[in-house]
Parts: structure tokens; sequence; C-alpha cells
């Protein structure tokens, strides 16, 4: 069985203006779990990868590249949904943060980003979770990100709505 694990976010992005451009999806969980999938929506992100925080404030790539779209300059499979099972892409570790990276190559697509996402536990970490949203609205300004993607940063939150209506889906 499944179960919903409560967590915030904030989405930060880079170079909104210039190709290749990425954003990266942080979510905070309230104390750390053992996330199994990660579902969302897609909307024209090309790929993305996944970084977890294990407390040290160390990040462990999970998942390097995962292609969203066959194809980043068609607009075919831009807005897919998706179900990630962690397990299977990457070995599972106890986290108390999981940052998405999202990619976008094309000029076509100046936004791109997912939305109506949850992240739920098998329950193989044993910790109940009760379902719970918390939006951060607190701008960060620089921050650390894995050689190769970088840039300054600014807050941007969006599609509070569909996270709501995901967690409410999710449980029933």
């Amino acid at each position: 069985m499944t179960t919903a694990i409560p967590f915030s976010f904030k989405e930060e992005i880079s170079s909104p203006n210039q190709r290749p451009s990425f954003k990266y999806i942080e979510i905070s969980f309230t104390k750390a779990c053992l996330p199994r999938f990660l579902s969302f929506s897609n909307f024209y992100s090309a790929y993305i990868s996944i970084r977890a925080c294990m407390g040290s404030g160390e990040y462990e790539t999970l998942v390097k590249r995962y292609d969203l779209m066959e194809a980043p300059d068609s607009e075919a499979d831009a807005y897919d949904s998706f179900r990630l099972d962690l397990f299977n892409l990457a070995t599972p570790t106890l986290c108390d943060k999981i940052r998405v990276y999202l990619f976008q190559p094309c000029e076509l697509w100046l936004n791109f980003t997912i939305h109506d996402i949850a992240v739920l536990s098998d329950g193989s970490d044993q910790t109940p979770h009760s379902p719970s949203v918390q939006i951060s609205t607190e701008q960060t300004g620089e921050e650390s990100v894995p050689e190769g993607i970088g840039g300054d940063f600014f807050l941007c939150i969006e599609h509070v709505r569909g996270v709501i209506d995901r967690i409410k889906q999710f449980n029933g």
C-alpha cells in the first residue's frame, strides 16, 4: 500500500531565456523518509535528473538522466504523466530532501516544469505520514548546485492546486 509523504517544495530557475536551460524543484520532507514513487505531470521538460540529500547537506545522484520527451522540439509528449519507481531507478535511500532537475534544450519552449507532484512511500520505512502540503515562499538567493549546472536563481512557486489535488487523489 502506498502512502503520500508530506512535503514542501520550491522551484528555482537558472537562465530562463538561454538554451539549454534548467531549473530544479527541491522537495523537502517533514522528516527523513524512504520515497518509493515520484508522480507528476510534465509540462515541456525534456528530461530530468534526481538527487537526494541524506541530512549531511551532501546530495547523491539517484537518477542521472530520465527522458520525459522523445524529441524536445516536439509537442507530442510534452504533457505526459509519470510515476517513477525510485527503487527501480536507484538504490533505496533514506533522505530528507530530493531535488528534481528539469532540463529543456529547445528554444521553442521558454516555460517548462512539472506539476501535480506527489511523493509516495510503500510503507517500508515504517514511518506514518499524514497528508499535508506546505509551500515555501522564502527567497533563497545563490544555491550550491552540481558542477556543470550553475547560475543565479529566483523563486518561482507554481501549481499549488494541482499538488493538493494529487495528494487528495492518492488518499482516496
